[in-house]
């Protein structure tokens, strides 16, 4: 008697998990791991799919193992939602470029609106050289974004002849910087400073020790300023407080040893308990804490300007011009 087996053959669809960066799950106590250049580069191929409606990134946790050397013409991340601990390790970066389009540039690009992107514990090094508002850590900050106990000391220079400025933490800040620090030489034409060139947010316990130098800071214009904290100051400030500049800030007009510019009608908040050490130096609308007032009533209190302020005119140990 002849025997038949039935022999059944299961295909099954096997698929290889690919474990993202270098181990981690994300979430907050067990965060993603940044070990090397190619986790960088992972990190800003999913964050540049967000302006692709891949949203995945939002929220997620990430955390720096190790310094890392990394050599690139674009910022590491674009767009990004998440928190990055920095866990005080460094990055090394040598961001290079000129472009003819509205270029930015800094570690981390635009950092969105509607979610509370936090970057904390970073340190940067190397050299930023690009043009159109750039920085150390973020180009731009939103409301609900949080720079805290970072590092800039990369030496950052706009490479364009008139365009927007540069800063060490971040250049336009509309969210909350805390706790900072900026020691790269900060060059620029204009709308520069150590921690933000541009800000509407809150700025509290930071250190400018970089030279800042505008190398054409207009006299008349309002979006114009050269600060050793914040170039200018505009509507929607919450506060620039306990603040000290210890790097010399030279520019030509509305210069000022912790603000430049402070400008805007509505809900502009003070300035408090902030000293300037340092050599300022300008044409017109020179101060060792403020530049230049514009339209406005500016309450500035408990500030001391121990530095030499030198100009042509309109010149104030305090306020230059108001």
């Amino acid at each position: 008697m002849k025997k038949y087996f039935l022999l059944l053959i299961v295909f099954s669809s096997l698929s290889i998990f690919s474990e993202p960066f270098g181990g981690g799950s994300g979430i907050a106590t067990d965060p993603y791991q940044i070990w090397t250049e190619d986790h960088l580069k992972e990190l800003k191929d999913s964050s540049a799919n967000l302006y692709h409606n891949s949203t995945w990134l939002i929220g997620k946790y990430f955390i720096l193992m190790q310094d890392i050397n990394i050599l690139i013409n674009y910022s590491i991340c674009e767009g990004f939602p998440g928190y990055f601990n920095g866990n005080r390790k460094k990055i090394l970066a040598e961001i290079m470029g000129y472009y003819p389009d509205d270029y930015s540039s800094s570690i981390f690009t635009g950092l969105l609106s509607n979610t509370t992107a936090t970057i904390d514990n970073l340190i940067v090094e190397g050299i930023i050289n690009y043009q159109l508002g750039i920085a150390g850590i973020s180009d731009y900050t939103h409301n609900n974004n949080i720079i805290s106990n970072c590092i800039n000391n990369a030496a950052v220079k706009n490479l364009h002849p008139a365009g927007s400025g540069a800063s060490g933490i971040a250049y336009t800040n509309r969210g909350t910087i805390s706790n900072c620090i900026n020691n790269g030489i900060i060059t620029a034409a204009d709308r520069i400073g150590g921690i933000s060139g541009d800000n509407y947010g809150s700025i509290t316990n930071c250190i400018n020790t970089g030279k800042i130098t505008a190398t054409n800071s207009k006299v008349n214009d309002i979006f114009s300023g050269v600060g050793g904290i914040v170039g200018t100051i505009a509507n929607g400030c919450v506060r620039v407080s306990n603040c000290i500049n210890i790097g010399n800030v030279v520019g030509q007009g509305a210069v000022g040893g912790i603000i430049g510019t402070f400008r805007g009608a509505t809900g502009v908040g003070p300035i408090t308990n902030c000293v300037n050490y340092s050599y300022v130096k300008g044409i017109d609308r020179v101060g060792g804490i403020l530049g230049w007032v514009f339209n406005e009533e500016v309450n500035i209190n408990n500030c001391i300007n121990s530095g030499v302020v030198e100009g042509t005119s309109d010149v104030g140990s305090i306020v230059g011009k108001e």
